[in-house]
């Protein structure tokens, strides 16, 4: 499970469907971190995520659960599983540059 949310991936489109959030203001820090690198999910078969083949200089990986919204927590460590855990791929939806 993903901390604060979850996704919905297609397997032979290999996108996220829709994303469910859990959202609060509980240890909402005022500034994000550095932004960690996208990852394979351990959890799904490798050709059933999106691959760089879709993505360009004018379509970006784009989060279908927003950072933004999953980054918060008692704790640090709670906040830093959640951001790593919007950077997985099963999390990455095609994006235009311009609205990234």
């Amino acid at each position: 499970p993903f901390k604060h949310f979850t996704t919905c991936v297609h397997a032979e489109r290999r996108l996220p469907v829709f994303a469910a959030v859990n959202v609060a203001d509980i240890g909402r820090p005022k500034a994000m971190p550095g932004r960690p690198k996208w990852y394979l999910d351990p959890r799904i078969a490798e050709d059933q995520q999106p691959d760089d083949s879709i993505f360009s200089d004018e379509l970006h990986r784009g989060h279908m659960a927003a950072r933004e919204y999953v980054y918060w927590g008692r704790s640090e460590g709670e906040r830093q599983r959640a951001d790593a855990d919007s950077f997985t791929l099963t999390n990455a939806c095609p994006q235009l540059r311009s609205f990234n």
